[in-house]
């Protein structure tokens, strides 16, 4: 059942290939785009996402089925077809994501913002069929939905599942590498190969993983996949441009910095297009120069516009729905110029000092190193690829480059004004995920430099390209290495919690809202039980009370007992994952009987106001 959907989405690909006659490698980034568009407009039209959903999944299978059909007619052009269908890039494709499968279908979730947030809220619009709810248990819920409304199409037939939710992501990831394959014969297969792993072996370079459903990956390989896929494309300009606006369209859906991203991208191609009207446009497949210029005016319209409406039809939604906003990015200007003069306060020097440092000194990625020496690798290599270029191609890698480097200083500067105004104290002095967030840039800079290496495989010719049938192979071989399971020193944690939460929601009814104590941890317990729990509601509340057992412990708030109860009267049931000594010692008079014999488990919570007893529901002996 798990790769119906995969037909359905097939399907889509096969469609939109034998209507437009464009690349087949280009046809699942589009067609996932595609449908995240489809699905958003669907969301924004009112409650129709199910209905939108189960119709689109009903049109891939048929468009799927309708392929086959018109391939069988075809029957004297069945050799016609399979070139153009059964490339190498494509049967590629279709591989990968055969043993993605195999691999990842029985895997679980481990990391700790697949708990908190993006695994969350997966599980929520699959098994809802619609966004979050007012009172659902995801807490961010101004994120846009671009990544879980796909999730969504693709659950349609399966239902929720840990593993099929990490195939997924995994699949629209391939969606963005097999773009990087476009125009490659079988005759340089083994070049096409390289082209393929080379921007997913950037995914673990810089830090990510396919064994998480978190988005950062996704931007920067769309974002990176979609300038490639235009400066690959052997169809017209218009066409190539064409075939990116979707996904300029989605990348503000993942995640708020993909509005950036989408920015740059189209600039980049903006760029390329008014080089190619200077010159005539004589590569373009528009006859006429002065009907290109008119007509190459549009395309950059169309492209800067395609994120500016996501990102601001997605800004009055959630609005309308008045949900809390998770990160301030509107930074007046007078704060920025305090931060940055005299006026700077101490935890504005102190964050200013800290991300100086890690810009220069603070490793990332695999092997580890600075985001200014990443970036001057990455120069270096666009340099490398100018000079071994074509004078024709020389333009667009010198203009793509260039606002590569532009965007990589105003993201990092825009990364630091978050640090300094968006951020908590405790989150933005210590530059909270500084690797990931510049991780999620470098893989976007890096896989666009991936594009015009395959460029450069595509057209290498003799002993030029032997190198590359050794790191074809090397590529492969830590592609594979990717998908391997590996022992996890948090799958334990996540099984014990399990079996802790599974025994609560015995005794749970339907509305029970439930208080979560995991004494002395950091949160990581606590957003894994918050994700078991789910339908139950387990509202954001300190998960670690009592004295702070050490300096700088973020986690634990000192809250006397009369504070605890007014918050744990707001509730059903207090669920105990992790209790000690200091614990017991300052609440075990709100516990009736013997707690310490009760032990870690679910207590009852009885009375209100400033009075409750905690009755033991449930016995599990120490976690």
């Amino acid at each position: 059942m798990t790769l119906l959907p995969v037909l359905s989405f097939l399907g889509f690909c096969l469609a939109f290939q034998l209507a437009t006659g464009w690349a087949i490698e280009a046809m699942p980034l589009l067609a996932a785009s595609t449908l995240i568009t489809a699905l958003y407009l669907a969301v924004l039209a009112g409650p129709l996402l199910a209905v939108a959903a189960k119709i689109f999944f009903g049109a891939g299978l048929l468009f799927f089925a309708g392929a086959v059909v018109i391939m069988v007619l075809r029957q004297r052009k069945i050799p016609d077809v399979f070139t153009r269908l059964l490339t190498p890039g494509f049967v590629l494709f279709l591989v990968v994501i055969l043993a993605a499968w195999f691999r990842m279908h029985g895997q679980v979730f481990l990391e700790w913002d697949d708990f908190s947030h993006w695994g969350l809220a997966i599980k929520d619009i699959v098994l809802n069929g619609a966004l979050p709810a007012s009172d659902s248990l995801v807490t961010f819920k101004d994120y846009p939905p671009g990544s879980t409304l796909f999730q969504y199409f693709m659950g349609v037939p399966v239902g929720y599942c840990e593993g099929n939710a990490l195939f997924f992501h995994s699949l629209l990831l391939f969606s963005a590498a097999v773009a990087f394959t476009a125009g490659f014969s079988w005759r340089k297969a083994l070049a096409a190969s390289a082209a393929f792993m080379l921007p997913c072996l950037f995914i673990s370079v810089f830090g990510f993983s396919f064994r998480t459903v978190m988005v950062d990956s996704l931007i920067g390989f769309f974002a990176g996949a979609a300038l490639a896929g235009y400066f690959l494309s052997k169809d017209s300009l218009a066409a190539a441009a064409l075939r990116v606006t979707p996904v300029l369209f989605v990348l503000p859906l993942f995640k708020p910095v993909g509005t950036l991203l989408a920015f740059a991208v189209a600039v980049a191609i903006t760029a390329d297009i008014v080089h190619q009207a200077r010159v005539g446009g004589t590569a373009t497949g528009i006859a006429g120069r002065s009907r290109f210029a008119r007509f190459a005016l549009l395309i950059p319209v169309l492209l800067l516009l395609a994120p500016a409406i996501s990102t601001k039809s997605w800004s009055r939604h959630v609005k309308a729905l008045h949900l809390a906003e998770t990160f301030n990015t509107r930074i007046p200007a007078s704060s920025v110029f305090d931060s940055f003069s005299g006026r700077a306060t101490v935890r504005d020097k102190t964050t200013i000092a800290a991300f100086t440092v890690a810009m220069f000194k603070k490793n990332m990625g695999r092997p580890g190193l600075p985001p200014l020496v990443w970036a001057l690798l990455l120069l270096w290599i666009a340099t490398s690829l100018f000079y071994h270029s074509v004078p024709a191609e020389r333009s667009q890698i010198k203009s793509s480059q260039t606002v590569m480097t532009v965007c990589f200083f105003a993201y990092s500067f825009g990364l630091l004004l978050l640090y300094l105004n968006s951020f908590g104290e405790y989150e933005g002095t210590r530059l909270a995920s500084f690797g990931r967030y510049m991780g999620l840039f470098m893989l976007a800079w890096g896989a666009s430099l991936a594009g015009f290496v395959a460029r450069w495989l595509r057209g290498a010719e003799g002993r030029d390209i032997r190198p590359v049938h050794v790191a074809a192979i090397a590529a492969l071989v830590l592609a594979v290495w990717a998908f391997i399971p590996l022992k996890n020193k948090h799958l334990a944690v996540r099984e014990s919690v399990a079996r802790i939460v599974a025994q609560a929601k015995i005794v749970l009814k339907s509305g029970d809202r439930v208080y979560l104590i995991w004494q002395n941890t950091d949160g990581y317990e606590y957003y894994i039980s918050r994700y078991e729990l789910f339908p139950f509601n387990s509202a954001l509340a300190p998960f670690s009370v009592g004295r702070k057992y050490k300096a700088g412990d973020a986690w634990t708030q000192d809250l006397a007992v009369r504070d605890w109860v007014t918050m744990l009267s707001k509730n059903d049931y207090l669920l105990v994952g992790r209790a000690d000594a200091a614990f017991w010692e300052r609440y075990s008079r709100l516990f009736v009987g013997k707690p310490l014999a009760c032990g870690s488990g679910l207590f009852r919570i009885r009375g209100a106001g400033g009075s409750v007893n905690l009755e033991c529901s449930s016995k599990r002996s120490g976690v």
